[in-house]
């Protein structure tokens, strides 16, 4: 195949959409030998800050030494980005060749035993991961936990939750217990359990799992962490024994997601892996993770930020209110039907001179009258917009050099908002 076909036969399936359920993915995997079975996993789930998080604790390996593979999901640009070692993404002639084992693997599968497009690059990702003989591989659920493709895996050193909230109800349930119990799925026997602070329903859920699965928890306490500076740049702040820590991202919830990944590498440390405190401090400062309040331009500042949640629109606010209280904010966005979107844009109104609207290119996006609609109700100018390049285009024209435009609601529009300024 070349790359064209490549990408044609991972979207192959994509009609079947999301398929909670391990036995296609089990069923492939089968057929190629079981590549996942010979791998070190730090598992990761949550609703808010996987990816972050995930990001932090492969950056500390990397820097203790170790080859790790990085999966996660979903892709801002390219597809290659879900697969990374050590920070470097699969290369295209990776990708071909990784897919095309896939492939033939899947040619005995009757219709019915098809993988979805997710559970398809979960495998590409394991049988890379598998050819690059690599230490550890920290891995990202996609959607919730116990039915999740990355599930099939056997066993896990550490099963790390991060913040628990409302999100993907329909799958999950509408209730923080239920969508606990999808999440604390990961956690399994003989591996240590990480977990960010969380509300009292949540953390019962995770109490009784870990009680059946005789395995330890963790929850950490973020009254350890002083903070020391926060400037647009990043973040410096302490947590227990380590002093001056940073991170080049912002948000309070930012420097949270850095404590659980400097618990998590405490809990490996504490099964037998060497990995000096030095590490920790490099790793959190090289870290990267882009469409998290990226900041895009300056004069006027642009800033992207993926969250598409309450959650993240609380976390959101915050910053904007710490760096940006004073100044005229123009928001471009859109967001998935799915979304808890009007109380979304209830928090975001008070902070907006004007709305941009604009509809990802998902199948599951609001339509951009829908949305024109929503914003409308709030008093504030709404411009909609047919793209989202021209949306970004549009802000730019408004915004004056000391104004704020910020891109939020959808990840799913932030690698067309990153090419239009890298171009």
């Amino acid at each position: 195949m070349n790359l064209s076909e490549t990408l044609d036969f991972i979207k192959s399936t994509a009609f079947l959409g999301s398929k909670p359920g391990l036995e296609r993915l089990r069923k492939l995997l089968n057929n190629m030998g079981n590549p996942e079975k010979d791998l070190k996993y730090i598992h990761v789930a949550g609703t808010n800050g996987k990816g972050s998080t995930s990001a932090m604790i492969a950056g500390i390996l990397k820097e203790g030494g170790y080859r790790v593979g990085l999966f996660t999901s979903p892709y801002l640009e390219i597809i290659n980005e879900q697969i990374k070692i050590n920070n470097d993404i699969i290369t295209n002639e990776e990708l071909i060749q990784t897919a095309s084992e896939v492939k033939k693997s899947m040619d005995t599968l009757e219709t019915e035993e098809l993988p979805t497009e997710f559970e398809i690059i979960t495998a590409i990702a394991f049988l890379y991961f598998n050819k690059k003989n690599c230490d550890f591989v920290v891995l990202e659920t996609g959607l919730g936990g116990s039915l999740d493709a990355t599930n099939i895996i056997p066993r896990k050193e550490v099963a790390v939750i991060t913040n628990i909230g409302r999100d993907h109800i329909e799958f999950l349930g509408d209730s923080y217990s239920e969508i606990a119990k999808h999440k604390a799925g990961i956690i399994c026997k003989d591996c240590i359990t990480i977990s960010y602070e969380q509300n009292n329903e949540v953390l019962n859920v995770l109490e009784e799992k870990c009680n059946q699965e005789k395995v330890e928890l963790r929850i950490v306490d973020f009254s350890k962490i002083t903070k020391i500076n926060v400037s647009l740049k990043g973040q410096n702040f302490s947590y227990k024994t380590y002093n001056n820590l940073f991170i080049p991202l912002l948000g309070e919830h930012q420097i949270k997601n850095a404590v659980v990944a400097i618990e998590t590498i405490k809990a490996l440390n504490d099964l037998g892996h060497g990995i000096e405190e030095n590490a920790i401090y490099q790793g959190l400062i090289k870290v990267l993770w882009p469409a998290r309040f990226e900041c895009l331009n300056e004069k006027p500042y642009v800033f992207l930020d993926g969250g598409h949640n309450v959650q993240c629109i609380n976390e959101l606010i915050k910053i904007l209110d710490q760096f940006f209280y004073d100044k005229k904010i123009i928001f471009v966005t859109g967001v998935m039907k799915d979304k808890d979107y009007q109380r979304m844009y209830q928090l975001l109104a008070p902070y907006a001179s004007e709305f941009i609207a604009v509809e990802p290119k998902n199948k599951r996006a609001l339509s951009l009258s829908l949305l024109k609609e929503e914003l409308e109700q709030y008093n504030k100018p709404v411009y909609a917009c047919d793209s989202v390049k021209e949306g970004i285009k549009l802000s730019l024209e408004h915004a004056n050099s000391n104004d704020v435009i910020c891109a939020i609601g959808s990840l799913y529009m932030a690698g067309e908002i990153r090419a239009s300024f890298k171009n």
